[in-house]
């Protein structure tokens, strides 16, 4: 089991540059990572990363189930997304709570 999950969460096709984004996942093969999106990206996963094809909908559902935020509260890009959790309360036991929840 990894000490770290991050979930990357996309809707619509994901960018042709996506091919070294998994080359440097696949580096960090201590972690885990979760793909969630509409559209699988057609790459090679390495071991440690998992596609789970979810919409925007189900996965606002879900997030709402587990932690109570909606996903445009509690997973909001922005360029400093640590500081965006810290904001909008969303503690390290919900972000783990999710995580183990996801892939169910």
């Amino acid at each position: 089991m990894a000490n770290v999950c991050l979930l990357m969460a996309r809707f619509g096709p994901w960018p042709g540059w996506f091919p070294f984004t998994m080359r440097t996942l696949e580096a960090n093969d201590a972690h885990d990572f979760y793909l969630l999106g509409d559209v699988f990206p057609h790459v090679h996963l390495p071991k440690n990363v998992r596609f789970m094809n979810i919409s925007r909908a189900d996965l606002d559902t879900r997030v709402h189930a587990v932690i109570g935020k909606h996903v445009r509260h509690a997973l909001t890009l922005t360029r400093e997304p640590l500081i965006a959790h810290a904001e909008q309360n969303v503690s390290a036991e919900q972000i783990a709570h999710f995580s183990r929840h996801v892939s169910r």
